[in-house]
């Protein structure tokens, strides 16, 4: 078995099938309807881009089972109490290990969404996130600029 880096394939492989369990039940748990976990699940399961990464020997299959595993621990409840977001974060924290921009994932999972002011901060920093905006520009945007 030494040596052999087929094994290593295979068990990128299993990473993946195991992403694709943790998000389907996370979700089905979470009382998505079952298409809808099931659509959301395909893409780890049948894209080609997914395949190609678990075949090759790079970090980002393991980086991305971290990423998955650190958010169903930190998703699996409605309120998770103060072991599961410490185990959660840790193992986001292991992400940022593998690749670097995991940091930016610790940052978005920081707000309380359970309050109004941490659902207000979850979005800004999604917003941030998602468009590349910096800080000044989104503090600069009216609602005139989105109705133009």
């Amino acid at each position: 078995m030494g040596g052999n880096l087929a094994v290593v394939a295979g068990f990128q492989h299993l990473l993946g099938l195991a992403m694709a369990l943790a998000l389907y039940t996370t979700l089905i748990r979470r009382h998505a309807p079952r298409w809808a976990a099931t659509v959301a699940t395909a893409p780890l399961l049948l894209d080609a881009y997914q395949l190609q990464m678990e075949q090759t020997i790079m970090p980002d299959v393991t980086f991305e089972a971290l990423i998955t595993t650190g958010l169903t621990i930190l998703l699996w409840h409605p309120r998770p109490g103060l072991w599961r977001v410490a185990a959660g974060a840790l193992v986001l924290g292991l992400a940022t290990d593998v690749r670097q921009i995991g940091e930016l994932l610790i940052m978005l999972a920081l707000p309380d969404r359970s309050t109004r002011r941490g659902r207000r901060d979850a979005t800004l920093l999604a917003t941030l996130y998602d468009t590349a905006a910096r800080v000044q520009e989104l503090a600069d945007l009216t609602v005139r600029d989105l109705l133009n």
